[in-house]
């Protein structure tokens, strides 16, 4: 057969996502999304020279915007992920990807355990010419083509990093939503101050940074509270005068 794709296909991957190399923020992973070899249930056969294509294609940015990770084929709704970089190793077509917290939630919670190649001829967004073996996305999918596949998963180490990055984003969303807030109490300061304290028990490298947001909800509350301790004392002055 032609190592040249006619039409466009969905291709799952034999083997699961490995996270294990996740970078330090757990965005980042390499992943395995296609071999050489005959494609089972599909008419045709992915061949080296197929997989140099993809490669070449997407350094050539023939599509002309970033590649998406996406949830069951659905491309125009939002990315679990962006393809970074393509390369080839031993046979087999390798992704790095950088996970967007969609992504990361859908496998960790395992709503999603399996991925899709979406492959097959495109028109190059400069020239109007159809290339062919062009990657255009990967999906997660539960519906693999390739049968006793492993299951996607995060490692422990991983999911260390995700808690980690998690307990900041929450941190700094309560942090925006307190000093936003008309008035804070001393009660408010000590919620922030304990959720502050859990994060940087998880991941020391944040604490300089927690610190600084505590002090700052905690000068706010000062504030606010003896703001409303001197409006009591007007009121009370007032009614006094009245009576």
């Amino acid at each position: 057969m032609s190592s040249m794709l006619k039409e466009k296909y969905n291709f799952v991957s034999s083997k699961a996502i490995d996270t294990t190399d996740l970078s330090s923020d757990a965005r980042v992973s390499t992943i395995e999304i296609l071999k050489v070899g005959k494609v089972p249930d599909r008419n045709f056969t992915v061949t080296p020279k197929m997989l140099e294509d993809f490669v070449k294609n997407f350094k050539e940015n023939v599509i002309g915007n970033d590649i998406p990770v996406n949830l069951s084929h659905k491309k125009t709704e939002e990315a679990a992920g962006w393809i970074l970089e393509l390369s080839v190793k031993d046979d087999t077509l390798l992704a790095k990807v950088e996970w967007t917290p969609l992504g990361v939630s859908k496998v960790q919670g395992k709503e999603f355990k399996f991925t899709s190649s979406e492959i097959g001829p495109e028109t190059h967004h400069e020239t109007g010419k159809t290339i062919p073996n062009v990657l255009s996305g990967v999906a997660l999918t539960n519906i693999p083509a390739v049968r006793a596949m492993k299951a996607v998963t995060l490692s422990k180490k991983s999911l260390s990093n995700i808690n980690n990055h998690n307990n900041m984003e929450i941190l700094k969303k309560l942090h925006a939503t307190l000093l936003a807030k008309k008035s804070l109490t001393s009660a408010d300061s000590q919620l922030f101050s304990s959720v502050a304290d859990e994060a940087v028990a998880a991941d020391e490298s944040v604490k300089e940074e927690a610190e600084t947001m505590k002090a700052e909800v905690a000068e706010k509350a000062e504030a606010d509270e003896a703001a409303a301790e001197e409006e009591k004392a007007k009121e009370k002055d007032v009614e006094e005068k009245k009576a």
